[in-house]
C-alpha cells in the first residue's frame, strides 16, 4: 500500500519505519545533507540510474528500487525528491503491486505562498530541516516585496512583519528603513486602488494605503477585506531586537538608483539586496549581502543552497558571503 503526505514534521517525528530517499540527484543530496546535520537517520537512497551497488551518497548506499522486494510486508518511509514525483509514485505503485510492501511517501507538493498554485517545491520541504537548525530569535524582515514572506517560509518561521505581499517603491522603502519606529507606529487607515506597482504591462489594479509620506501597495489580493487589519496587527509583532532590511528589484522595474543603493547599504544593521538586473553592487560592511537573482531565494525547483546558504547567513555567518 502506498500513502502520500506533504507534512514533513509529521512524517519525520510521528510516523514509523525505516526512511529512504528516492532520487540520488541534487534535491536528494540536500535532503540527505540536512537529515545528517539534523541527526535524522535514513537507510539509503533509491535511484533508477544506479550503476554500482557499492556507490554512496551523503555517506549512505545508493541502491536499486528493485531492492524494495526485500521489504515485502514491511512498513517503510520514502522521501520522494525528483520533480517528476508523479512518475515516481507510478513506479512505486507498480512495485507495491509486485512486492506488497507498505510505504508512506513524503511528496514535495505544496501551495505557493503568494499565488496559491500547487506544485513541486523542494524548498518548502527543506524548510522543516532549516527550521530545526535555525538559531536565535525569529527576526523581523522589512521588505519592499513579497520575497520577505518567502524567506520566512523557507526557514519555517512565523511571520513577524507587516511587509508581506507588498510593493513599496525603493525611495519610500528607504524612508521606512531609516525610521521604522516612526512608520510602524502609525495605523494604516484608508485604502485606494492604483495600477500595478512597477509593472506597466499588467491590466489590473492593486490596493494601496499611505502611511505618512510613504505608499504601501498590497499585492496578491483582489479584496480589501482584512488588509488594513492585517497590516496594523503585524506592525505590532515586530522583533525590535533583530530587524533585517531586504531590498529587492523587480524584473519589470528600472534599476534601483545608485544613490538609493548606497544609502541602503550604509544603514546600520543587517541588510540583504536582491538584484534582477545586470549590474553588480557590493555591501558596505559585513552585515550587507548582495544576491544577483531573486530565483536564488524564490525558486521552487532548485534548493536555495545551490546558490546561497540562506540559513547560514541568517544564523550570523556574514563574513562567509561578502568581502
Amino acid at each position: 500500500m502506498i500513502k502520500v503526505t506533504n507534512n514533513t514534521k509529521d512524517f519525520i517525528e510521528k510516523q514509523c519505519g525505516e526512511i529512504f530517499i528516492y532520487g540520488a540527484g541534487n534535491a536528494g543530496y540536500w535532503v540527505g545533507n540536512y537529515m545528517n546535520r539534523c541527526g535524522v537517520d535514513f537507510s539509503a537512497y533509491f535511484d533508477k540510474k544506479i550503476n554500482h551497488e557499492e556507490a554512496t551518497y551523503n555517506g549512505k548506499p545508493v541502491i536499486s528500487i528493485e531492492r524494495l522486494k526485500e521489504y515485502k510486508g514491511r512498513s517503510i518511509r520514502i522521501i520522494v525528491t525528483p520533480k517528476c514525483y508523479e512518475n515516481v509514485l507510478a513506479d512505486l505503485l507498480w512495485l507495491d503491486h509486485l512486492y506488497e510492501f507498505h510505504a508512506l511517501c513524503l511528496i514535495p507538493r505544496f501551495k505557493h505562498l503568494s499565488t496559491h498554485e500547487e506544485g513541486y517545491h523542494i524548498n518548502k520541504l527543506l524548510s522543516y530541516f532549516r527550521g530545526l537548525l535555525f538559531v536565535g530569535t525569529t527576526p523581523t524582515i522589512l521588505c519592499n516585496s513579497c520575497i520577505g514572506g518567502q524567506i520566512y517560509d523557507a526557514i519555517d518561521r512565523t511571520l513577524l512583519t507587516p511587509t508581506v505581499n507588498v510593493g513599496i517603491e525603493p525611495r519610500d522603502f528607504l524612508r521606512l528603513c531609516k525610521k521604522p519606529n516612526h512608520y510602524l507606529s502609525i495605523d494604516a487607515e484608508e485604502l485606494h486602488w492604483v495600477r500595478s506597482f512597477g509593472n506597466p504591462g499588467r491590466e489590473y489594479d492593486d490596493l494601496c494605503t499611505r502611511i505618512d509620506d510613504i505608499e504601501v501597495i498590497f499585492a496578491h489580493t483582489d479584496s480589501s477585506e482584512g488588509v488594513l487589519e492585517r497590516w496594523n496587527y503585524m506592525r505590532k509583532k515586530v522583533n525590535w531586537d533583530r530587524v533585517i532590511f531586504l531590498l529587492t528589484e523587480q524584473p519589470t522595474q528600472d534599476n534601483i538608483p545608485f544613490d538609493v543603493l548606497n544609502t541602503f547599504f550604509s544603514l546600520k544593521g543587517e541588510k540583504l539586496f536582491i538584484n534582477n538586473h545586470s549590474f553588480i553592487s557590493g555591501g558596505a560592511d559585513y552585515e550587507s549581502v548582495y544576491i544577483p537573482n531573486a530565483e536564488w531565494i524564490t525558486g521552487r525547483d532548485s534548493a536555495i543552497e545551490n546558490y546561497f546558504d540562506l540559513l547560514g547567513w541568517m544564523n550570523g555567518d556574514y563574513k562567509k558571503y561578502v568581502g
